[in-house]
């Protein structure tokens, strides 16, 4: 066995040795993305052309990761595009889609991510997964690693998930989970599971437990459940809720859509029984647009003079009341827009009914995170220039950041940042042309590369004097 990317190791002056296989005490895992994150495991496109960024993301064993050897796969339809490389891989050999060999510099022994491979999209209608498979080149560890063991043994690589496009895919023992549970009457409720819910099995009479908040005897059977959208049930019981009870919903082996899991483990969700919103509220919902939050909800009718009061619970602090009236976008229908809300930050929300009856709560909603900004490196402008340019870049949260500029044979020019706090949001610095000397650089093309964390990007810019 003698991969090609360890001969070129060797080349490089790599002390590879014998390439001897072993057993890491942990596993070397790998996988793609659809964020700068490592987070999404989804990715939806719209449009005429759509780019999808994939990330190939590794988690070292803990034996640390030298070297890899991998490919890329891709649904038909994906057509690949532009390719971004970790600037810490000092060689590679080969291409993602027909097999890949890589060298890191420093060993790595924590998440690093590998390559950023774009792809362009011309139909929704593609679907598929883009998934890591085996370098055809590296027998018998067809996704193999090298450790920053003496030696440099090779162990085979785990893939721990795909990219779904165009599709969900669910992480295995993570998804479908309860996310709200709402009474309609006394004998009628809808769960939300935030998800696509299989087929098998239904209608689910069986998975479905209702018991009263601190008791372990079963209160109500379900009777019937009848699908209303993926992941959405209502679930008619064989009893009567009683006025101003807790309850505690639990489902148990619930079959999602896509393959990797039959079932997950239970999961549950309190919900509070009010007889009067129950048959007053018809329907809610909290979402994020435009870095926004929408609340809307429907009501089976509205008492003369009635108003509403808006309070808001941010990273699980106090309620505190919130200005501004809901409007009515149709008869029985409010919608009310949050629009002070912080990026990386969780917030729950409280709708209370005031009328000549008293106040009541309609609803208090579960947490709704705001998504962090991904961390961005934008392109320079103007780009070429003369003799200024202005550089720009998004930071998810508050980081230390080294901003470097560097020539094409890779000498530093000069830094712009040496690791500042920087708190989060879109920061720029101008850059006029000169070394960290005050000379001023000659015409041509330069990097500049932002480092936050183990996490950097690059660009390049091209200055014409």
């Amino acid at each position: 066995m003698c991969p090609r990317i360890f001969l070129v190791a060797a080349a490089l002056a790599f002390a590879w040795g014998p390439f001897a296989a072993g057993n890491a005490a942990t596993p070397c895992y790998i996988a793609t993305y659809a964020d700068p994150m490592h987070c999404d495991v989804n990715t939806f496109t719209g449009g005429d052309v759509y780019m999808v960024d994939v990330w190939i993301w590794v988690k070292p064993s803990d034996v640390g990761l030298k070297a890899i050897e991998f490919s890329l796969g891709h649904p038909s339809g994906a057509y690949a595009g532009e390719v971004y490389t970790n600037p810490d891989i000092l060689l590679e050999l080969g291409d993602l889609q027909s097999g890949v060999s890589a060298v890191f510099g420093p060993c790595q022994t924590d998440w690093v991510w590998i390559h950023r491979q774009v792809y362009y999209v011309f139909s929704t209608e593609t679907r598929g997964y883009f998934m890591i498979n085996g370098h055809p080149a590296a027998a018998p560890y067809f996704k193999q690693y090298a450790s920053c063991e003496e030696g440099f043994p090779i162990y085979p690589m785990e893939v721990s998930g795909y990219l779904a496009l165009n599709q969900c895919a669910y992480i295995c023992g993570c998804w479908p989970r309860i996310q709200t549970v709402r009474p309609f009457t006394y004998d009628k409720v809808r769960v939300d599971f935030g998800a696509c819910v299989g087929t098998y099995g239904e209608p689910f009479t069986g998975n479905f437990h209702l018991f009263v908040e601190g008791s372990s005897v079963e209160a109500l059977d379900v009777a019937a459940a009848q699908r209303i959208s993926d992941g959405v049930f209502d679930l008619t019981l064989n009893g009567l809720l009683t006025d101003g009870t807790t309850y505690v919903l639990v489902a148990q082996d619930i079959p999602e859509c896509e393959g990797g899991c039959n079932w997950i483990e239970s999961s549950s969700r309190k919900f509070h029984f009010d007889s009067a919103i129950a048959t007053l509220l018809q329907a809610h919902n909290v979402s994020v647009v435009d870095g926004a939050v929408e609340l809307e909800w429907t009501l089976s009718e509205v008492d003369p003079g009635a108003r509403f009061l808006v309070s808001r619970s941010e990273d699980g602090g106090a309620f505190e009341a919130l200005a501004g009236t809901p409007s009515e976008v149709a008869r029985l229908s409010y919608r009310y827009l949050d629009s002070g809300v912080e990026p990386g930050h969780g917030y729950t929300y409280r709708i209370e009914y005031s009328a000549v009856g008293g106040r009541q709560t309609l609803f208090t909603s579960d947490r709704i995170a705001i998504p962090a900004a991904a961390l961005a490196l934008h392109q320079n402008v103007p780009n070429p220039f003369n003799p200024r340019t202005k550089i720009s870049f998004t930071l998810p949260e508050a980081h230390a950041v080294t901003l470097e500029i560097y020539d094409v044979s890779g000498h530093l020019v000069t830094q712009l940042f040496d690791g500042e706090r920087l708190p989060g949001g879109t920061h720029a610095i101008d850059w006029n042309g000169v070394d960290g000397a005050g000379n001023a650089v000659s015409s041509g093309i330069y990097l500049y590369r932002i480092q936050v964390g183990k996490t950097s990007l690059s660009r390049k810019m091209v200055l014409l004097r």
